[in-house]
């Protein structure tokens, strides 16, 4: 008859620290993908307007929760803004030539 090793002390303490250890690796590894995931959805966005219509675009707003006027932007001119985290993020402009335009996410 073949001998069981089921009641050797030695081999159930190895077995249970290697769960241990698996436990503690795939705990840790789930608590850094919700502390990565929570900082991302807190930090702002950047969002960059370039201007190659090829006019000149008066009063440019971009609308969130909140409105940020840029002003008018130059033909080949950038701005550059920062927002807090949002649903929608809305781009509206007006260009010389009486268009007015709205970009939505």
């Amino acid at each position: 008859m073949a001998k069981s090793n089921a009641g050797d002390p030695s081999l159930r303490s190895g077995l249970a620290l290697i769960s241990r250890r698996l436990l503690w690796t795939i705990a840790l590894g789930i608590a850094g993908v919700i502390i990565v995931t929570w900082r991302m959805e807190a930090l702002p966005a950047h969002v960059v307007v370039i201007n190659q219509s090829g006019e000149m675009l008066t009063n440019v707003v971009i609308a969130t929760d909140r409105r940020i006027e840029l002003g008018a932007i130059s033909n080949g001119e950038t701005r550059s803004v920062s927002l807090e985290p949002a649903e929608s993020v809305n781009l509206i402009y007006r260009t010389a030539s009486s268009r007015i335009g709205t970009l939505a996410r």
